[in-house]
């Protein structure tokens, strides 16, 4: 028996490539690509997270603060505006609004591991496509 006998159904695995150097280029900008759209996958992921926490955080603080403008309403004596300017006739006129809060900050996240991977492994592609 000859051992270069194709067994019956056996197919070939190894297919010739012409031009590997070229073929290695398209397959790395290709990962590149890839990786690039994975990355920014995540960051959308994360920054919905964000979203959602600050969209929560906002609903319960506006349910505390109706909360509390209900219990001051309840709290305070009820006059007319006439009886308000007699007792108050400097701020008759009325005041300038308070500046908007700006020491609001939102949590930084700690960076997630997989998106240092996906940069690392973008970095390693482009390395590789520059050497070629």
């Amino acid at each position: 028996m000859k051992m270069n006998k194709r067994i019956e159904g056996e197919q070939e695995f190894f297919m010739r490539i012409t031009n590997p150097n070229a073929f290695r280029k398209n397959l790395l900008e290709t990962s590149k690509m890839t990786l690039t759209i994975i990355k920014q996958t995540q960051k959308i992921k994360q920054l919905r997270e964000l979203k959602q926490e600050l969209m929560s955080r906002i609903s319960r603080e506006v349910k505390e603060l109706k909360l509390l403008m209900e219990k001051a309403d309840d709290l305070m004596p009820a006059y007319n505006k006439a009886e308000l300017k007699k007792y108050f006739p400097e701020q008759a006129t009325p005041k300038e609004q308070p500046a908007a809060r700006t020491d609001f900050k939102p949590k930084s996240h700690a960076p997630v591991s997989e998106m240092d991977k996906l940069s690392k492994a973008i970095d390693d592609i482009q390395r590789k496509l520059q050497s070629l």
